[in-house]
C-alpha cells in the first residue's frame, strides 16, 4: 500500500512538473522572459542611438499643475532642449533646455544641464542622489511605457537590467547645472531637482518627469526630435564627472510652484 501510494504521488510530481515546462516553453519570448541571475561581466550597456548626438534638437512642452490659493492651475511651457554632448562609454550625456512663455517670465528661461544613463555598466536605475529614494526612483520610472517590461530585471539585480542592449528605450536622468544668463539667476525658478528621461531609439519620442520634493510632482515633458545641427548659439562645456558620479551637486530646473506662486 505504501508502494502504491508513493507511486501515485510520483506520477502526479511527474505530471505537474512536464505541465509547468510546457507552460514555460508558451511563454512569449522577448523583454517580459525571465531574466535569469546575471555577473558582473555579463552587463551589456545600451547601443548607439541617432537621436542622441551632438546638435539634435528636440521640441515639445512641460505639463504641471500648481496650486494658486484654494484653486489649481495647470501650466504649459514651451521647452526646446538641444543635445551638447554624448559619451556612450561613461554613460554621460550633456545639452540645454529653453523654455518659453513661463508665467511671470519676459524672456524664456534657459539652463545647461548633465545627464546620465542607466547604462548598467556605469550608473542603474537607483538614483541615491539628490532626495531621491527607491521608492522615488520606482514611481517615475513607472510613468514609462517601457518600464514594466524591465521591472522585474531591474529588482533581482538590484537596480541593473541586463536587457538593455537590445531594448527600445533609453533611460536618463538630466540635473540642470546653471542658468545660462547669468541675469536670469534670480528669475524665481530654481534648479534644485532633476529630470527622468526615457528616449524612444526608433521614434525619437523624448518623455521626462521632474522630481524636486519642493515643487510639484510628476511635472511632465513630452518632446519630440524636430531637426539637428553642428553648431548651436547655446551654450556648450564639456561634460563632467558631476553627474556620473552621483554627486548630489545642486542645480536643475525649477521649483516650478514657486514660480507660478510668484506669478
Amino acid at each position: 500500500a505504501i508502494r502504491h501510494a508513493w507511486n501515485r504521488a510520483g506520477r502526479r510530481a511527474a505530471a505537474a512538473q512536464l505541465q509547468r515546462q510546457q507552460q514555460q516553453q508558451q511563454q512569449p519570448l522577448g523583454f517580459s522572459a525571465a531574466v535569469p541571475l546575471l555577473m558582473p561581466q555579463q552587463w551589456r550597456r545600451p547601443g548607439g542611438c541617432s537621436f542622441l548626438r551632438h546638435g539634435v534638437t528636440f521640441e515639445g512642452f512641460q505639463r504641471l499643475s500648481t496650486q494658486v490659493g484654494a484653486r489649481r492651475r495647470e501650466e504649459q511651457w514651451t521647452v526646446s532642449v538641444v543635445i551638447q554632448d554624448v559619451d556612450l562609454a561613461r554613460g554621460c550625456v550633456a545639452g540645454t533646455m529653453q523654455a518659453r512663455n513661463v508665467p511671470g517670465m519676459q524672456q524664456p528661461i534657459e539652463t545647461f544641464w548633465e545627464g546620465c544613463i542607466a547604462d548598467d555598466v556605469n550608473l542603474t536605475f537607483f538614483t541615491r542622489a539628490w532626495g531621491a529614494s527607491k521608492d522615488t526612483d520606482l514611481q517615475h520610472w513607472a510613468k514609462f511605457d517601457g518600464w514594466p517590461a524591465i521591472k522585474s530585471a531591474v529588482l533581482r539585480h538590484s537596480g541593473r537590467c541586463g536587457q538593455l542592449e537590445r531594448h527600445p528605450i533609453i533611460y536618463m536622468r538630466w540635473k540642470e547645472q546653471f542658468f545660462v544668463h547669468s541675469c536670469q539667476q534670480d528669475c524665481g525658478l530654481t534648479i534644485a531637482g532633476f529630470y527622468y528621461v526615457a528616449l524612444h531609439r526608433l521614434t525619437g519620442q523624448l518623455r521626462g518627469f521632474y522630481y524636486d520634493p519642493c515643487s510639484s510632482p510628476f511635472q511632465e515633458l513630452n518632446l519630440r526630435v524636430c531637426g539637428s545641427s553642428s553648431s548651436s548659439g547655446s551654450a556648450n562645456k564639456p561634460i563632467t564627472s558631476s553627474i556620473a558620479g552621483g554627486s548630489s551637486s545642486s542645480g536643475r530646473r525649477s521649483s516650478r510652484g514657486a514660480a507660478a506662486a510668484a506669478a
